[in-house]
């Protein structure tokens, strides 16, 4: 019930998981999204030095690409671009989609730890055993 749910937020506090404040959530999200500046930089110097592209042009395939969006109006043709595109993308694609869901699964566990804490607090305090729907809400 409410106090297992109650404990099991505590126990993730005290393991340094739970962000109180908006500044260390977003430090949090920014770390989670290392990944992504990493693939996103490879491909630009992929594009930059494989391809001779601009830095802008570089940045775009990048992103259309580890998105998978692939427009196909920017694509690698030189013999070394191709061959380091094979290994950078399928690496990049699971790297970015991998922080994608880090991002998601970590912001959806703050939120649901706030609204734990909160109905365990509300339970404390109200003398009740149980909550009506207006205080749950």
């Amino acid at each position: 019930g409410e106090a297992e749910a109650a404990d099991e937020a505590l126990g993730l506090r005290a393991a340094g998981l739970v962000v109180r404040s908006p500044f260390g959530f977003c430090l949090s999200l920014l770390s989670m999204s290392v990944p992504i500046a990493l693939c996103l930089a490879l491909g630009v110097l992929l594009g930059v030095l494989a391809e001779g592209w601009s830095v802008s042009d570089s940045l775009y395939y990048a992103v259309v690409t580890v998105t998978t969006i692939g427009f196909g109006d920017l694509a690698p043709r030189t013999q070394l671009g191709r061959t380091l595109a094979c290994l950078y993308l399928p690496v990049s694609v699971a790297a970015v989609a991998k922080s994608v869901q880090d991002v998601g699964r970590f912001a959806s566990m703050q939120w649901t730890l706030q609204r734990t804490g909160n109905i365990a607090k509300l339970l404390r305090t109200s003398r009740k055993d149980h909550l009506s729907e207006a205080e749950f809400v």
